[in-house]
């Protein structure tokens, strides 16, 4: 009897332990190739290729956090109220002059940023596609 307590304890233990080994921290890092801008009519109002950016994300998929990197602190910051689906990440910030909207496809690990103002008599909004690659860590 002791020895299947132990045997058990054993087995319930390796679960346990085991259960983190399918779930991951991920670096993405997503390049930019096409910008699009909408006029008050939501009309195009031009395609803003020269405007590049890069982004650099920390996905954990245990949690179900995103973490975007800020290059002016060079620091990773958490991104509040993020929603998960079986296709998208998503999250959204909003104050009295704009909305930005984020979206992480998980399936093609492409990247939207579409940022919405209210503000800006010519602008209704701006919308960045990239393309993400998965990366590693260095240190």
């Amino acid at each position: 009897m002791q020895k299947m307590k132990k045997l058990l304890g054993i087995v319930v233990l390796g679960l346990l332990i085991s259960g983190n080994v399918y779930g991951k921290e991920l670096i993405l890092v997503c390049e930019n190739f096409k910008n699009i801008s909408y006029d008050k009519k939501n009309e195009i109002k031009e395609d803003e290729e020269n405007i590049q950016f890069n982004e650099l994300f920390k996905i954990n998929t245990i949690e179900e956090k995103v973490y975007k990197f800020d290059k002016s602190y060079n620091k990773f910051y958490e991104q509040n109220n993020t929603k998960w689906n079986d296709v998208l990440i998503s999250w959204r910030k909003d104050n009295e002059n704009r909305t930005n909207i984020n979206e992480i496809n998980r399936l093609d690990l492409s990247y939207k940023n579409t940022i919405r103002y209210y503000k800006n008599p010519e602008l209704n909004k701006i919308e960045h596609y990239a393309k993400c690659e998965i990366g590693e860590q260095k240190l």
